[in-house]
């Protein structure tokens, strides 16, 4: 099946201004929210396929959850500083890191995941995980006091149906965080990176099916039914973007990061948290109590 002309999967506005093709993929920008997504693109059908046959079977991916666990940690910190300790739903829970992070401080856990492979292990682990989307799972009404989706939303073919069905199964006061990289500084990193191609710099630039900046974010979430809505510099993971195995290079990707962590800390301390320069961004949003 080839790929199809949508409209734009915040606003639904049916025209968009191609802005690049990224691992021979397109992407345009909504030309009435600003929007960044992938257009044509393929079926969603075909889309949750990949997530569920082939994604969990690269290496990469095992690498990379195992290198989130002191990112893990430190999450689980955060949340709980916002919402203490119950229920919570970790949609994309992959192998079940988060969820095991959670669990063993003290929180009652389950979780969503598309990938057959990823499923088992986590089930393996002693953990509840649905296999499936989100809406196939069918939870009950108010059933979690926090959901996550680690590095997951902009993956989704349907984004805005996915979080009113997450508001649905929070209770009122609930909390959803998602953690996404911030179209904002990738933008920026991929017309530097033109500029240095000759040198042989390979572009590690992050685009998926949707590319939200702290302003899309917040429309994303608003439009979906939460209120205090919250935009926030997320921490570096200790993911290696060139996946070199050489010691020169995750040396050199260390201070990289470490610059870009002092720069963006930086703007965001100067801006009282307007200039939100880092590659990732987390996101909160409460469920409105109920009158």
């Amino acid at each position: 099946m080839e790929a199809e002309r949508i409209s734009c999967p915040l606003c639904q506005y049916e025209h968009s201004r191609p802005l690049f093709v990224h691992g021979k993929v397109p992407h345009a920008r909504c030309l009435q929210c600003g929007l960044l997504y992938v257009n044509p693109r393929k079926a969603r059908n075909q889309i949750e396929a990949f997530y569920e046959e082939e994604y969990y079977t690269l290496d990469q991916k095992k690498v990379e959850f195992a290198s989130r666990l002191e990112f893990f940690a430190k999450a689980a910190q955060r949340i709980e500083a916002l919402a203490g300790c119950g229920r919570l739903l970790d949609i994309g829970c992959g192998y079940g890191h988060f969820l095991l992070t959670c669990q063993q401080r003290g929180w009652q856990v389950t979780g969503v995941e598309l990938g057959g492979a990823a499923c088992t292990r986590a089930r393996e682990a002693g953990l509840e995980v649905f296999h499936g989307t989100l809406a196939q799972a069918g939870y009950a009404a108010d059933s979690f006091d926090v959901v996550t989706l680690w590095n997951v939303l902009d993956e989704l073919a349907e984004p805005l149906a996915e979080l009113r069905e997450i508001l649905r199964v929070l209770r009122p006061g609930g909390l959803v965080c998602f953690r996404v990289p911030n179209a904002a500084f990738h933008l920026r990193a991929k017309r530097m990176l033109r500029l240095v191609r000759i040198f042989g710099v390979r572009d590690v630039t992050t685009f998926h099916l949707i590319s939200l900046t702290p302003r899309t974010a917040r429309l994303l979430l608003e439009k979906s039914g939460f209120t205090a809505v919250h935009v926030e510099n997320s921490p570096l993971s200790a993911v290696n973007p060139w996946s070199a195995q050489r010691d020169y290079r995750g040396r050199l990707v260390g201070v990289l990061k470490g610059l870009v962590h002092l720069a963006v800390k930086a703007g965001a301390l100067v801006s009282a948290g307007r200039w939100l320069w880092a590659p990732a961004i987390e996101v909160q949003g409460r469920k409105g109590q109920q009158r």
